[in-house]
């Protein structure tokens, strides 16, 4: 008994001693860093900017403008713009501009607001 009690000690501090093994602290090294605004080192990443359009769509203009001085100011190097339809007017000659799948995203996207 005696030596079970032993091993089970042994065990449980060999088993706490590999946790604390594993915190190490790393820091990321590689050509991905950049200097960032504060000095900080960061990450450039690139932003993909989805605009969900529509013939008869009164807010669209202004979204547009919107995008437009965000892709001034950042450049196309940085962002992405993707523009889509999303709906149709059914009260409008304007039908069949939409896909399945791009409805679908808008709609989720507007339902997750």
């Amino acid at each position: 008994m005696h030596i079970k009690k032993i091993l089970l000690v042994l065990t449980v501090g060999g088993l706490i001693s590999c946790l604390f093994v594993g915190c190490n602290i790393t820091t990321p090294s590689g050509s991905d860093s950049v200097e960032g605004e504060d000095g900080a080192g960061s990450i450039q990443r690139v932003v993909m900017v989805e605009l969900f359009v529509a013939p008869t769509c009164s807010r669209c203009p202004s979204a547009k403008l919107a995008i437009n001085s965000l892709s001034n100011k950042y450049g196309l190097d940085q962002m992405v713009i993707l523009e889509e339809y999303g709906w149709d007017d059914p009260n409008s000659v304007y039908v069949g501009w939409h896909t399945q799948e791009t409805f679908q995203r808008f709609k989720w996207y507007n339902d997750s607001t």
